[in-house]
């Protein structure tokens, strides 16, 4: 939490509770070491949509910021630097 308040994303990603429960298992220490095979084999395939949100995202900035730099300079320092970041 942020200051007791968390914040509000820009982009919501809606999630299914078996895709929100399948994310907490995988990114949790032990999560996924805990289930049965074939609960581990479900959980280690789902996809994580709002990390792949969020990578479209850095993509697009990312193309943006260079069809800019290329013509016009209209990119701020702070979509330069996620550009960059993206780009390693």
């Amino acid at each position: 939490m942020i200051h007791e308040k968390g914040i509000t994303p820009d982009i919501v990603v809606p999630m299914t509770i078996d895709e929100e429960e399948a994310m907490v298992l995988r990114r949790g220490p032990g999560g996924i070491e805990a289930l049965d095979e074939e609960r581990r084999k479900k959980v280690e395939g789902a996809r994580d949509v709002q990390l792949e949100r969020a990578m479209d995202v850095l993509r697009g900035i990312s193309l943006y910021t260079k069809r800019n730099l290329a013509g016009e300079r209209v990119a701020s320092r702070k979509t330069e630097k996620v550009a960059a970041a993206v780009a390693k």
